[in-house]
């Protein structure tokens, strides 16, 4: 690679399958969110995400963070056997401390419960306990396809596959009335399903699983448990504004925060879909010593996710009291407040780009895991002052404090160690389009209250979109040709 804008284009041909799969995957996503926050109201919606927290912490337990260890390994491995061996020393491992922890939790379901101060999330929590093998199973195997270069059928079946059923099956049990319960079922019966197709897939990667051979069990665990500790302490902070709320309030704002908490992570979606093709290339730029194109990249794939997201957190701030009753339903209209809270602080990590992603390119996963964990408590400590005072927008003032607070860490960190920054003038401008634009639809929506809500809520969006658009392009932040280059590398991905 010798340009930044080979560099450049390399990142646009990996797009490809990644960009149509982390789409996907939150769309859809987001549409489950919608359709379990609609069928099921408030309270109830609330006591299933508090289930699916407590499972999915432990979950990540389970997976001993073999899932990553797995990617190295079995790419780092040629021979067909080695690999099956791999695979099979991690499914050693997993699976029988996943049986373990799904039935301590199936135990323990009844004690945290009542941290909650609430009996009916019991037989959630022992119900979805059932999935904590099935994960184990699924993401060790689903790694593994990604890692023998069977990227479309690993990307299919995790990100299209499962949320497509989860929907479908959790649509037809709402609609037969089982509600709460129902719904945690579906969630088991998809899981199933899908683990099931993951067992086809891997059914000759598979074949010997009962017989000697070589265990990789060292190498695995030395990789992994870094990776296995940091997973579990961002598994964490995932959720703990959500089970902090559980403890100090109640259910129903559980369930009114869970629709603020995805609404606000379409933000992510440019971040997430070049973060994931911007640690390869970048990687091999450190390597090859080219410290000025890793500097160029950096700052370029930010200026690009930026332009991508700015609009997104428009569209939020100008509509989402008008949006949230239309995707959700009646009774989510306090999640408004929350909503804007938490964008605002996503601001602050795609403004930033990548910059987490500089620990793996740098080799520095352990003082990764000693800032997050230092966020981590931060983050509690926070929630635990304002969730008292302030409610569920206090959540979202923590939450939105840690993510500011994480990403300026990173920025200052790799700034002093590396002279590395994510900023540029484009960037700067493209925030001023963004204003202006938002400045232009809030005069001109005082003459769309004639319409109905949906009309003004649809064309509001449409002009906004079409004004940052045009400044965008009026003022070079993002040219006609970059737009063109972006087109052409996905055409042409290999």
């Amino acid at each position: 690679m010798n340009s930044k804008d080979d560099a450049l284009r390399w990142i646009m041909k990996g797009a490809g399958i990644t960009l149509i799969g982390l789409i996907a995957s939150k769309l859809l996503g987001y549409a489950y969110r919608a359709l379990l926050a609609r069928g099921l109201g408030p309270e109830q919606y609330g006591v299933l995400s508090l289930g699916l927290a407590i499972v999915s912490i432990v979950g990540m337990i389970g997976l001993l963070g073999y899932n990553f260890g797995i990617e190295r390994f079995i790419g780092y491995y040629q021979d067909k056997k080695e690999q099956q061996d791999i695979l099979h020393t991690a499914l050693y491992y997993t699976l029988p401390l996943s049986l373990v922890l799904a039935l301590l939790l199936f135990l323990i379901a009844e004690p945290l419960a009542g941290v909650f101060r609430n009996n009916s999330i019991t037989p959630i929590i022992q119900l979805l306990a059932l999935t904590i093998p099935l994960t184990s199973f699924t993401e060790i195997g689903l790694a593994a396809l990604k890692s023998t270069k069977r990227i479309t059928v690993s990307v299919a079946t995790k990100k299209i596959l499962e949320p497509v059923i989860r929907i479908l099956t959790t649509g037809l049990v709402l609609f037969l009335g089982y509600m709460t319960l129902g719904a945690a079922a579906a969630y088991v019966i998809a899981l199933i399903m899908v683990t099931g197709v993951c067992g086809w897939l891997l059914r000759k990667d598979l074949q010997g699983f009962w017989t000697a051979h070589k265990i990789y069990a060292q190498e695995l665990f030395t990789f992994s448990w870094p990776l296995l500790l940091t997973g579990v302490v961002y598994n964490i902070i995932t959720w703990t504004d959500t089970l902090m709320i559980g403890y100090y309030l109640d259910e129903r704002l559980v369930g009114i925060y869970s629709v603020a908490i995805p609404t606000a992570g379409l933000l992510m979606i440019p971040q997430t879909i070049f973060e994931s093709l911007f640690v390869p290339i970048v990687t091999r730029l450190h390597k090859e010593k080219k410290k000025q194109e890793m500097q160029d990249i950096y700052k370029q794939v930010t200026k690009y996710m930026t332009i991508l997201a700015l609009p997104i957190l428009g569209i939020l701030i100008l509509f989402g009291q008008e949006l949230l009753p239309l995707l959700f339903g009646t009774g989510y209209e306090a999640a408004y407040a929350p909503l804007v809270i938490l964008g605002l602080g996503y601001m602050f990590s795609f403004t930033t780009g990548p910059n987490g992603q500089l620990f793996h390119i740098f080799n520095e996963t352990k003082a990764k895991f000693y800032l997050r964990l230092g966020v981590f408590l931060v983050n509690i400590l926070l929630n635990a002052l304002l969730i008292p005072l302030y409610g569920i927008s206090g959540a979202a003032i923590a939450t939105a404090s840690a993510i500011a607070l994480a990403n300026i860490i990173n920025v200052v960190w790799y700034y002093q160690k590396e002279k590395m920054n994510p900023f540029s003038k484009e960037l700067f401008i493209a925030g001023i389009c963004a204003v202006v634009s938002a400045a232009s639809i809030e005069i001109f929506k005082i003459s769309l209250e004639i319409l109905p809500l949906l009309g003004k809520t649809i064309i509001g969006v449409v002009l906004f979109s079409g004004i940052y658009g045009c400044l965008i392009l009026l003022s070079k932040t993002c040219t006609l040709q970059e737009i063109k280059f972006w087109l052409q590398s996905l055409k042409n991905k290999s």
